[in-house]
């Protein structure tokens, strides 16, 4: 810490001499040695705060950034939607759709006919007990549950009994019951108990049992539904180990309800194994059991009070499917649909730019925000202390921006900086791809797109790369099967030689698709032209391309970005695959170099170690030339605290010095007047 400039008080008693004001004097004076290194202190810590400043912009920028760096950001699909039957205009209440990013640019005509509806009963009105006793079975698919009911029971309790019902089956080769959940929920509402299935439609399961043929005429099948009913199951084939297939009604009878079959013609041989297979409506139920507990309840599977289970039915494409759930995701890859209601409706699925458009201006606003600061700290020009009054008046009236004005004017860094983020977003992009899918769709062959002559293009997966030969006769079949005949050499960490794929193709939708292995890109490069027959064919490379370009209003002078957006759309409408490459690419380019410059984190540089980002590294080196000048000033301190010692014993020494001399002039001066006095005394006597 700096001496007090009141380095002490000690006026001068005997002397009168103001020692402190002295001393101050002489410690002012040696204190202009630290002007400068305050000065220096002050500049240092001013631009620390300035890189600060633009780190923190740089890191929003940076997280601006990171929705551009994945793909899934400009191949997102959506639905539109077009009413074309009449009595609604809102496809809302018709159909909707959730479409995956892997969902294919296409048209497709939905009739919804019906919507899948759950099966469900309602019981006749009990306001207390029901009053009855005996039991019911209720049969789902292949399953069974019995519930016992008693007089005192009321629809709450036989709700809960329902609820907990387990089916019970015998596994015909253990012997052994085993159970599940029926598949079926009971609950009661408004008096009444409400059993509904627990999933919508009738439901199909394909299912088996494997069964030990007996000596008699009959063997038991080992579950209780009733299997020949529509609503329950249906025997699709009996086959024994050898494969024979036995048909039903000529070798075979099951009685609805029975858990047997009856062999009426050719069989098994006694003690061998056969398998029925067979299907069940999964969803659909039935009762069986005390017909007068039913009809008291009032349960049947007909009737006003009773809700037939429905599988949704519609036509797609002119192609008619049944589905038991009103969610499908099994008709049209990467697209959920959800039934809502009958009608029909185009559905377009399109490319869904929104959320790669609001990252896009995301990014600009982001990135402008850092070209404003950089720019307005390369140009401002420090106040000179000659200036006068009127130029610093025209500088600011913030004192804090004062302080800054000018720190950083013409820094190296900054300029680099600029030239490094106008050249990441102004120079061509190479982006790679791990999957590629032509832009066009080739029917027939090359020949008939054009191709007059043989061609070649050169696929590269890392430092391994074929040529693929194009030939006006080759359809894209033939294409694809050279790049899955090229290899890659490669070695084992034994060193031995083996060969992998270099690349996957395929025909999908009459273009070609290339994937790369898993974790591998490729790159494609044609010197023939061959590639744009096949429509893989990069003609998009720069951003400015698609609609991101410096402004235009100073000529990009400032290096400022504008976005068009009609110009993205319409790039990303006619080539998806080729703009999310480039953007991604794009933004990792400049996602890593943001890190060089902002990442605090420690990297090796041969034998040293060092901060990684620039920015964080000139800041940590102000700080440690901060903390240089703020120990010379301290060390400078304690030799000047040293001094004022000093020169507090040495001024205490001449002030007591002083004292004694005036103490003996004092006392000179005593004596003289004595001596005076006796001498006049003397002179008076005489003269008498």
């Amino acid at each position: 810490m700096p001496v007090s400039d009141a380095t002490f008080s000690m006026p001068g008693v005997a002397s009168g001499i103001d020692w402190g004001t002295m001393a101050d004097t002489i410690l002012k004076k040696a204190r202009k040695v630290e002007e400068p290194w305050t000065k220096e202190k002050d500049t240092l810590e001013v631009k620390i705060n300035l890189y600060t400043e633009l780190t923190t912009l740089m890191k929003t920028m940076r997280t601006a950034i990171d929705p551009l760096r994945l793909e899934s950001t400009f191949k997102a699909k959506t639905a539109e939607f077009a009413v074309l039957s009449s009595g609604t205009s809102d496809s809302k209440g018709i159909l909707t759709a959730d479409v995956l990013a892997t969902a294919s640019l296409a048209s497709h005509e939905i009739k919804v006919v019906q919507k899948a509806v759950a099966q469900t009963c309602y019981s006749e009105q009990f306001s207390n007990a029901v009053g009855t006793s005996g039991s019911f079975s209720i049969l789902v698919g292949g399953r069974k549950g019995t519930i016992t009911v008693t007089a005192a029971d009321t629809l709450e309790t036989i709700a809960q009994k329902i609820n907990a019902a387990k089916d019970v089956t015998i596994d015909p080769s253990t012997g052994e019951a085993y159970g599940n959940a029926l598949g079926v929920t009971a609950s009661v509402f408004d008096n009444r108990l409400v059993i509904r299935s627990s999933s919508s439609g009738l439901g199909n399961t394909s299912d088996s049992t494997v069964i030990v043929r007996g000596t008699g005429t009959t063997d038991s099948l080992g579950y209780t539904y009733a299997p020949d009913a529509p609503s329950s199951g249906t025997i699709v084939s009996v086959k024994d180990a050898g494969g024979t297939t036995y048909t039903k009604d000529v070798d075979f009878t099951v009685s609805a309800g029975s858990d047997q079959i009856t062999w009426i013609g050719s069989a098994p041989s006694a003690g061998t194994s056969y398998t029925v297979n067979y299907e069940v409506n999964s969803n659909a139920f039935t009762f069986t059991g005390d017909a007068p507990l039913l009809t008291t309840l009032g349960l049947a599977t007909s009737g006003a009070n009773y809700t037939a289970p429905q599988d949704a039915q519609l036509v797609v494409d002119g192609q008619t499917v049944t589905r038991s759930s009103n969610d499908i995701d099994d008709l049209i890859t990467g697209v959920k649909l959800h039934i809502k209601g009958p009608g029909t409706v185009r559905m377009d699925i399109v490319q869904d730019a929104e959320k790669a458009v609001k990252g896009i201006n995301e990014f600009v606003t982001a990135y402008n925000k850092v070209m404003d600061w950089i720019n307005t700290r390369l140009s401002e020009k420090e106040v000179q202390a000659e200036s006068t009054d009127d130029e610093k008046k025209t500088v600011a009236t913030s004192e804090e921006f004062r302080t800054k004005f000018g720190a950083l004017h013409g820094d190296s860094l900054l300029w680099q900086l600029k030239s490094q983020l106008r050249s990441l977003v102004m120079n061509p992009v190479p982006a790679s791809y791990s999957s590629k899918t032509g832009t066009k769709a080739v029917l027939g062959t090359i020949g008939a797109e054009g191709l007059a002559n043989e061609g070649e293009f050169r696929i590269s997966v890392g430092d391994v790369s074929a040529s693929i030969a194009i030939k006006p006769a080759d359809s894209l079949s033939d294409i694809a099967s050279r790049i899955n005949s090229s290899t890659a050499l490669r070695y084992d960490a034994n060193g031995k030689a083996y060969t992998t794929p270099l690349a996957t193709a395929k025909v999908t939708s009459n273009k070609l698709v290339i994937t790369a292995a898993t974790g591998k890109t490729f790159s494609l490069k044609d010197s023939s032209d061959a590639l744009q027959y096949v429509g893989l064919n990069d003609s998009v490379t720069m951003l400015f391309q698609l609609g991101l370009a410096t402004e235009s209003t100073d000529k990009g002078k400032s290096g400022k970005l504008e976005f068009n957006e009609s110009s993205f759309m319409s790039a990303i409408k006619e080539n998806g695959d080729t703009v999310a490459a480039l953007m991604t690419t794009a933004m990792k380019n400049m996602n890593t170099y943001i890190g060089n410059m902002v990442d605090a984190s420690t990297t090796q540089v041969g034998t040293a170690t060092g901060t990684k980002g620039r920015i964080i590294s000139q800041i940590k080196s102000l700080e440690s030339r901060v903390d240089d000048i703020d120990e010379r000033i301290s060390n400078y301190e304690a030799q000047l605290a040293v001094r004022m010692k000093g020169l507090y014993k040495q001024y205490s020494a001449a002030e007591t010095q002083l004292a004694k001399l005036q103490q003996q002039a004092s006392w000179l001066s005593s004596a003289l007047a004595t001596l005076n006095s006796k001498t006049s005394s003397s002179s008076s006597s005489s003269s008498s």
